[in-house]
């Protein structure tokens, strides 16, 4: 697996846009020669975590995992990242661990 983390100075173009043609967002970043587009659940996902860690008293990490959904409202797609009930300490682990492999572009 090739684990990629660039810099801020790194990534020198972002987009975000519901794209002509397409009913969800997505989310473009250029960095380097490559470009990497996130679809708008993803998207979500993350702007999920990052309020949930910046408003909650305790919360320090935060992990999703992609699941199959045969019930959901309305407008959702059958595949979602939903919150992982794994504890806090694992998580940040796991993040350290996958810096520690980090490709710089």
């Amino acid at each position: 697996m090739t684990v990629l983390s660039p810099r801020l100075e790194e990534i020198t173009e972002c987009y975000l846009a519901v794209p002509r043609g397409h009913r969800h967002l997505r989310l473009a970043l250029r960095y380097g020669d490559q470009v990497l587009i996130l679809p708008e659940a993803v998207v979500a996902a993350i702007a999920r975590g990052y309020v949930d860690i910046l408003t909650h008293p305790q919360r320090r990490a935060v992990a999703f995992r992609l699941l199959k959904l045969d019930e959901r409202k309305e407008g959702f797609a059958e595949f979602q990242l939903l919150e992982s009930p794994e504890e806090e300490a694992t998580i940040a682990a796991h993040l350290a661990r996958l810096l520690e492999q980090a490709e710089r572009p």
